[in-house]
């Protein structure tokens, strides 16, 4: 009996998890710094920044799908996923410090958006893959709802050192240049995201003949039709994934530029980074023994009503201070980190319900459209924080008018509520419980 098929070691999880942690280093990065380095370093405009991230959206429609069929049917020497992890991630991490170098000589909207789409064809052939080992590394659910708490918590820890050191880092490395702060500072986070996707290929086992069988031959495109066709639960995470995704990367670019200008002291914005990232070290080992006693969509659920209060009671509060912000900030991610634990065990468990509804199993194209929504959800907070800035009236490094700050505190708040609250209402409706999820697997089986 392969321990993959029941309990796993926790070195193991450890070593998946070591995947998401590189990953996450450049997803918080990116989140919290990208549009402000557009905007307040290079010198876009909030639209120009914003529509860098609204093409890399629609590139993301083109690239994440494609690359789903492309690992569902490609076998390579060590797995059909684990060598992905290597392949992808070494580019990876070389696409992400270009990303934050802006050559002089350049049109710098050009150059930034060309960087953005090279960064994201790289992000997409490291997430889709790694994403999908999940399937072949158990087919328990609740070990994978475990290995989703070592995921969350190991994102936790890339969290740290991002949240706390870079704009520390940027100060002392730039020496007064706030360019060369950056492109120094994210070049080691590049290093430190590379030794973990070499520790995540080193310790992580795949076993090709671990669900219901061998490895699935070729599916026809109508068998792959019928397979999403008939899968309900995937649609309903896959939408309250985007709506959750979107909501937080929002709240997440908005910080800095509401400690710059709404409370006039950009250097405490780190704190609010450093409470996210403290967020989920503390509230994982919470919610993983709920989920234990519960299910994953009551974690999900109980954490958007966390955030979702959290939030609003920090818009009706007239002048918080920075403690005060921060603490609920902390709150709100609190709740987020219910949904980042949950949704990839969720999405596993999806991908046994669509074989058991429609024959066919789908692994890396469903892991592909999962890739797909966090990624959208990204770009479209990016061109959101755009468009809301510009509507109400921010210019960047300059002093701002009270509607402004006003706005500024809204699209930090009420609109990452919104999609929060969204999220809720619509992971009310998924049915997989570990009970259900058995069930499924002894159909499969028979």
């Amino acid at each position: 009996m392969t321990p993959g098929r029941h309990q796993l070691p926790a070195y193991h999880k450890a070593g998946y998890a070591l995947g998401i942690h590189g990953i996450m280093y450049f997803w918080y990065a990116t989140n919290l710094f990208l549009f402000y380095f557009y905007t307040d370093v290079v010198g876009l405009t909030p639209a120009q920044a914003g529509t860098i991230f609204l093409i890399s959206l629609i590139w993301d429609g083109v690239t994440d799908p494609v690359m789903g069929v492309i690992t569902d049917r490609i076998v390579a020497r060590g797995g059909r996923y684990r060598p992905f992890v290597l392949i992808g991630g070494i580019p990876f991490c070389l696409s992400f410090v270009a990303v934050f170098f802006v050559p002089a000589a350049v049109n710098p909207f050009v150059y930034c958006l060309i960087a953005n789409i090279v960064f994201r064809l790289f992000w997409t052939m490291t997430y889709i893959p790694y994403t999908s080992m999940l399937t072949r590394i158990t087919t328990d659910s609740k070990e994978r709802s475990s290995i989703g708490g070592y995921k969350t918590i190991l994102t936790a820890l890339a969290k740290l050192p991002v949240s706390f050191f870079v704009l520390s880092l940027v100060a002392i490395l730039g020496a007064g240049n706030e360019a060369n702060g950056f492109l120094y500072t994210m070049s080691l986070i590049a290093v430190m995201a590379c030794i973990a996707f070499v520790g995540c290929y080193a310790l992580t086992p795949e076993d090709a003949d671990l669900n219901t069988g061998s490895l699935r031959k070729n599916l026809a495109p109508a068998q792959i039709v019928a397979n999403f066709r008939n899968n309900t639960q995937f649609w309903i995470v896959l939408f309250a994934l985007f709506a959750a995704s979107g909501a937080y990367g929002l709240l997440l670019q908005s910080i800095i530029y509401y400690f710059k200008y709404v409370i006039g002291d950009s250097g405490s914005a780190k704190l609010a980074f450093t409470a996210v990232a403290i967020a989920g070290l503390t509230a994982i080992p919470i919610w993983m023994r709920v989920v234990r006693k519960t299910s994953n969509r009551t974690v999900w659920f109980l954490g958007c009503c966390l955030a979702a209060g959290s939030l609003f009671t920090l818009y009706l509060i007239p002048a918080p201070g920075v403690w005060v912000v921060t603490v609920l900030i902390y709150l709100a991610a609190a709740g987020v980190n219910a949904f980042l634990m949950t949704f990839l065990p969720m999405i596993a468990d999806t991908v046994d319900y669509g074989e058991w509804k429609s024959g066919h199993r789908v692994e890396a194209l469903t892991f592909g459209f999962l890739s797909l929504a966090n990624k959208l959800s990204i770009g479209a907070a990016g061109w959101l924080l755009g468009a809301m800035q510009t509507w109400v009236g921010f210019v960047p490094n300059v002093e701002q008018s009270d509607a402004t700050l006003h706005g500024l505190k809204g699209i930090m708040t009420l609109a990452p509520l919104a999609g929060i609250v969204i999220s809720a209402l619509i992971i009310f409706w998924y049915r997989i419980d570990a009970d259900y999820h058995k069930a499924i697997l002894a159909k499969l089986r028979t």
